[in-house]
């Protein structure tokens, strides 16, 4: 569990791994939720642009394919600045976010990575680059990842 850890807006760091699964085979699932609470105090910088977030790094063979490495692919999937809701550059308090994702394509999957990202893009209302600052000013706080199916295979 992670519970809470900091980027720095156009900071040195571009990127945390919060967690990594190898070698599981998870396979016959549809759908994929991921979930988080997001906190960043950047609106002292005047930030207009600029994207943070999450991404999960999944390794899987492609549905309808043999489980061979040369059937393997990386798939990326993002819960970021352009998912969100709110002010996403003045979340004072953690606020969650959630996006569900088919992933029908995906027969088995391998591995998973979740990571916590910022662009180093981040952009005053004069499109100049905001000064990094000493301490984090982006957070994320209880990722959350959940398999599952599409509910119409039910009806």
């Amino acid at each position: 569990m992670v519970n809470e850890t900091g980027l720095i807006a156009n900071g040195s760091v571009g990127e945390i791994t919060l967690w990594s699964i190898f070698g599981r085979g998870i396979i016959g699932y549809d759908r994929l939720a991921i979930q988080a609470g997001f906190k960043s105090w950047l609106k002292s910088l005047n930030v207009q642009s600029g994207e943070y977030g999450l991404r999960l790094d999944i390794v899987g063979n492609m549905t309808g394919t043999s489980q061979t490495d040369d059937n393997r692919k990386m798939y990326q999937i993002f819960l970021n600045t352009n998912d969100f809701y709110g002010d996403v550059y003045n979340f004072e308090t953690f606020y969650n976010q959630v996006k569900v994702i088919d992933i029908s394509m995906i027969d088995c999957i391998e591995s998973m990575s979740l990571v916590f990202y910022q662009k180093n893009d981040f952009r005053d209302s004069s499109s100049a680059r905001v000064a990094t600052s000493t301490i984090s000013n982006i957070w994320v706080s209880n990722p959350y990842i959940s398999l599952g199916f599409d509910a119409s295979r039910f009806t």
